[in-house]
């Protein structure tokens, strides 16, 4: 099912075209997807074809969230070849080896001296509590048991989403047994899934296989992952894809069919609320048109998180009719190093005249920044020049095509490109009207 889904939306990028409605999986889906992958859950059935039966939408029980821990634990074959001896008088003959295991094991105490309570629905902080022990943490001692979710958000099992009023659902067991599976285990730097893989439970490739829609590798950040697939109200979206774009770019993508019964047409100014709230952006690459929010209808949101070699990168694109609006913010810890020219001096000067595109990128060995211009003036190519000029030492200027290097009438555009080739570093500031370029290169001692 997923690979047919990720196939398609490799055909949606090659043929440069939005998706129609698709219908998705919500987070819960992929969370249980990925771990059926890696044998850690298993459904209450399977339909007519074998596609498993996940159920997600119930409220499970103690019984079950316990099977399931055991299960996430890569335990139940041990637990099911296992004598155990408990306590327990109320316990169902099937789940009788992974509650053994687990009370064998510290991960669960019953409800009373002879009850586990089996047939109890489980709440978000008695599974909360399951995992923590897991992990190694001890109950009234790391954490209050009727208040686990206040250390599963510090380590990041959890995400703020669960309190004691909270419907808990097997959805939620499948969301916070994933994540658990990130988190590093208590005094140690190796997490669950890393400890799973040295204990021969499931390989790497296969865990980067499955869980790469939930834990992306390309952008790196969780926290911007986990908002946007918290806007999912329903199976409509998010369709997500990470992919290799080339050896020095990764993106993941995010695509919200707004035609969903649960549109919401504000969606691209929220998420770009959230961006400018949480990152540090350098500045912003501007779309077709503005604002960037198309009004009053759009057909779909695609958020593209790209990790390049030399810059990160959120780009917000919206769709109406065939028409594509969108805005690029470059993101970093702190201002964008420019590694390419590696120089920020120019870069925060040429920001400051408002370009409206930057590119990075590489041609023939050549690694350049790009930005380009709809020029308000018509000597805004000259006043470059002599900024170049005062705030760098050159070695000489080659005039391109004809002099002067302004064409003293009104310009289609003007282009900048600070270029790197093995630390020669050249400046060019390109003009260009009815079709011809015109300029000068400036090279830097």
């Amino acid at each position: 099912m997923r690979k047919a889904f990720i196939l398609f939306l490799s055909l949606v990028l090659l043929l440069g075209v939005a998706p129609a409605a698709f219908a998705a999986s919500s987070e819960a889906t992929y969370a249980a997807e990925s771990l059926h992958d890696l044998g850690l859950f298993q459904g209450t059935g399977t339909t007519a074809d074998g596609t498993p039966i996940y159920d997600l939408d119930r409220k499970p029980t103690r019984n079950e969230a316990v099977t399931m821990l055991v299960r996430l634990l890569g335990k139940e074959e041990e637990a099911m070849n296992g004598t155990w001896d408990i306590p327990f008088t109320d316990v169902a003959n099937w789940a009788k080896p992974y509650v053994g295991y687990a009370y064998a094991n510290g991960l669960t105490k019953g409800t009373g001296a002879t009850t586990f309570g089996g047939e109890s629905l489980v709440t978000a902080s008695q599974y909360i509590t399951f995992v923590l022990r897991a992990l190694g943490y001890e109950s009234e001692v790391d954490f209050q048991w009727d208040k686990a979710w206040e250390l599963s958000d510090q380590i990041g099992a959890t995400l703020g989403e669960y309190d004691a009023s909270s419907v808990f659902l097997r959805g939620d067991v499948a969301k916070v047994s994933l994540r658990s599976l990130e988190v590093a285990q208590k005094g140690k730097t190796e997490t669950l899934a890393q400890k799973l893989i040295a204990d021969g439970v499931f390989t790497s490739e296969q865990y980067s296989s499955a869980v790469w829609f939930m834990l992306p590798p390309s952008f790196g950040d969780r926290a911007l992952h986990e908002y946007l697939i918290s806007l999912g109200k329903s199976e409509d979206y998010p369709h997500v894809l990470g992919y290799k774009w080339n050896d020095d770019e990764y993106i993941d993508t995010y695509w919200f069919d707004l035609k969903a019964k649960h549109s919401n047409p504000n969606l691209a100014n929220e998420i770009t609320a959230f961006i400018k709230d949480k990152y540090y952006f350098d500045w912003v690459d501007g779309g077709h048109s503005s604002p960037h929010q198309l009004e009053p209808d759009v057909n779909l949101v695609r958020v593209e998180a790209i990790n390049h070699k030399y810059y990160k990168e959120i780009i917000i694109s919206t769709f109406k009719d065939g028409l594509w609006n969108g805005t690029g913010y470059f993101i970093q810890d702190g201002p964008i190093k420019m590694t390419a020219f590696g120089d920020r001096k120019i870069h925060e000067y040429l920001v400051s005249l408002n370009p409206s595109q930057v590119v990075f990128g590489a041609l023939r060995g050549i690694n350049f920044d790009q930005y380009w211009f709809d020029p308000g003036s018509t000597d805004l190519a000259d006043k470059i020049g002599e900024t170049i000029k005062g705030m760098y030492e050159l070695e000489r200027i080659d005039i391109i095509e004809k002099a002067p290097h302004q064409m003293g009438s009104e310009l289609d555009a003007v282009r900048v490109e600070t270029c790197n080739q093995n630390n020669v570093k050249s400046i060019v500031v390109l003009t260009f009207k009815d079709g011809q370029m015109y300029g000068a290169t400036y090279v830097l001692k």
